[in-house]
């Protein structure tokens, strides 16, 4: 992650759910960007979108004139997020508590990620699968929803980001490695005890996009990822 702005701001009522947090009301969180970001946006995606740009013809072709198949190869990056801990949380907060923050979670999410030009792609309980059309702002939406969560004691934002070719399926579903690649690395992080992963890749194409945050990022060569035969070598974005 990586900025050099040092702004700080708040989102409104409306953004931020009010729970309960070791027996007090949550207000509005502030956070500062100044470790995170570099503000470099990508252009919003959709499916529709990626059928649209694919498309041959006008797209008032007879039905005869179709494709037969409804699936499109491209190249996205792929994120998931989870708040690990969510259910302690719950069983010590109550389930009022919960629901109050998985509502934050859901909305600054779609808020982030509409911002910075990345899409929800499905919610996955208490956690989230996007996808961007670069790695830079996918990896500042990771950033920024880690510094956002930070001070709730009992949590940890957990995050894995893969970029490669994938199968857009049937007009909404992702299909190949770097979807399956990024989820693996979402639960790396617990293994290797940092918050955030990238393959090294990955963070390659983001720096030849001009992403230049603040400081270096460790490395993580030859990684044993658990389901995968081959070892991996990972970024650690956050720690």
């Amino acid at each position: 992650f990586g900025n050099q702005g040092g702004d700080r701001r708040r989102y409104p009522l409306h953004l931020t759910a009010l729970s309960r947090h070791q027996g007090k009301p949550r207000t509005n969180r502030s956070f500062s960007c100044s470790a995170w970001f570099d503000g470099a946006v990508a252009p919003e995606t959709t499916p529709a979108r990626e059928w649209s740009e694919a498309r041959q013809g006008s797209g008032s072709e007879h039905p005869d004139d179709l494709p037969d198949t409804a699936h499109l190869s491209i190249v996205r990056t792929f994120c998931f997020a989870d708040l690990t801990g969510f259910t302690r949380y719950t069983r010590e907060n109550g389930p009022h508590a919960a629901v109050s923050l998985l509502e934050e979670f859901r909305a600054v999410s779609r808020d982030v990620a509409a911002k910075r030009g990345v899409r929800v792609s499905k919610w996955l309980g208490d956690g989230v699968m996007l996808v961007g059309t670069e790695p830079t702002p996918t990896i500042a939406w990771g950033g920024h929803m880690i510094d956002h969560f930070g001070d709730v004691a009992e949590l940890d934002l957990r995050i894995g980001m893969a970029t490669g070719p994938a199968l857009l399926f049937e007009g909404d579903d992702y299909i190949g490695e770097p979807v399956n690649l990024a989820a693996k690395l979402e639960k790396h992080n617990k293994t290797a005890s940092v918050r955030a992963l990238t393959t090294k890749n990955s963070y390659a194409q983001a720096q030849a996009q001009g992403y230049r945050p603040p400081a270096a990022k460790a490395e993580l060569p030859g990684c044993t990822i658990e389901g995968l035969t081959e070892p991996v070598d990972l970024i650690v974005l956050g720690d």
